[in-house]
């Protein structure tokens, strides 16, 4: 009989060791929370040592709640509809104000992805949170990153999101994403990017995007930025602020909108067909910018390339393929009267941007 027990014991036991590791991982129900608790995040009542064990155990749909502020080891893969919420002490805040702050691992890339293994029409939320990306330890930096996505619907709500390159980086082959941002403030050389044809809804928010880099190994950017590979996009911007950052040491502006083929491959590659409006908005730049020895004030400045059109409130400008005549309304100069001095635009899209009530 004891050498029946001593057998059954010892099977346990080697079943127990050939457990994988994340079966074993710590969780906790009911935990008392408070300054003993030291798990990450949690879902109800079970707690996890780790945000990213606790997004992995989540079901289709819940939510993951953030327990306190968490530093990433290694990047965040989402592959499923999930809620990430960093509400604290169950209060929202407008750009993630107050909220628990996820920040990424100082050798990665980004802090957040999904990619080809996140499941097609998949809804991603980022809710009342504070995401901070790597800040220049790594090149390319990103804080959200979608990549070869099907059908997924990304959401952010009461955030903020940043990194030292592109705060939200939709690459190329997505099919059919959706980002949309609520109250929330996306900050880095831009504030999102698309590679990949995407609908972008943005209301309440700002848009920043700071320009600190040398024109020995990269170009002027823009805080929203349209790639070559960005066919037939639709960008709505509403009642949110945007702004550009340029740096005078660094002889690089920045500018609001571009429109880009940065390979410059030919007229084949340039981005085509896409919709960007921006109503009720807020355009503003800051800073200067040196060229030929000479420095210049910045002004709301966009690039734009390729049969696109850009409406601002209400009224559309059409920009033509590459190669074809451009607009008089989009190179003409104008001018507008402030405070008794007269201020001169290089475009007549650029002073709309920044015409103010009642001016002409």
């Amino acid at each position: 009989m004891k050498r029946k027990l001593l057998s059954i014991l010892l099977t346990l036991c080697l079943a127990f060791s050939l457990l994988p590791t994340a079966a074993l991982a710590a969780t906790a129900e009911n935990c008392p929370s408070g300054e003993s608790c030291t798990h990450q995040a949690a879902i109800g009542s079970t707690h996890y040592d780790t945000l990213q064990e606790a997004v992995n155990a989540a079901n289709n749909g819940e939510t993951v709640t953030l327990l306190g502020d968490v530093t990433l080891t290694d990047t965040l893969t989402i592959n499923k509809s999930v809620t990430i919420d960093g509400a604290k002490d169950g209060m929202s805040g407008k750009n993630g104000e107050g909220c628990f702050t996820v920040t990424a691992s100082a050798s990665r890339d980004r802090a957040f992805n999904l990619d080809e293994n996140t499941a097609s029409s998949s809804t991603v939320n980022f809710k009342n949170i504070r995401v901070v990306g790597p800040m220049g330890a790594v090149s390319n930096t990103r804080g959200i990153s979608a990549y070869k996505t099907q059908s997924v619907v990304l959401n952010l709500e009461n955030a903020y999101v940043s990194a030292s390159c592109y705060a939200v980086n939709i690459a190329s082959e997505n099919t059919d994403l959706i980002l949309n941002v609520k109250n929330s403030r996306l900050e880095g050389w831009c504030a999102f990017q698309l590679w990949s044809p995407a609908k972008v809804n943005v209301t309440g928010s700002e848009l920043i995007g700071t320009n600190q880099y040398t024109p020995d190994n990269v170009y002027s950017f823009a805080t929203i930025v349209v790639n070559q590979c960005s066919v037939a996009s639709k960008i709505i911007v509403t009642n949110s602020i945007i702004k550009a950052i340029s740096h005078e040491s660094k002889n690089t502006p920045q500018e609001i909108l571009s429109i880009q083929n940065i390979n410059n491959t030919g007229s084949q590659a340039y981005p085509s067909g896409n919709e960007i409006a921006f109503t009720d908005c807020t355009v503003s730049a800051e800073g200067s910018w040196k060229e030929d020895d000479k420095t210049f004030d910045l002004k709301p400045m966009y690039t734009a390339v390729g049969n696109n059109t850009i409406g601002i409130n209400g009224k559309n400008f059409f920009v033509p393929a590459y190669g074809e005549e451009v607009s008089d309304e989009l190179i003409a100069t104008a001018e507008i009267v402030r405070d008794d001095k007269t201020v001169t635009y290089g475009s007549v899209l650029n002073a709309i941007s920044d015409v103010k009530d009642g001016e002409t």
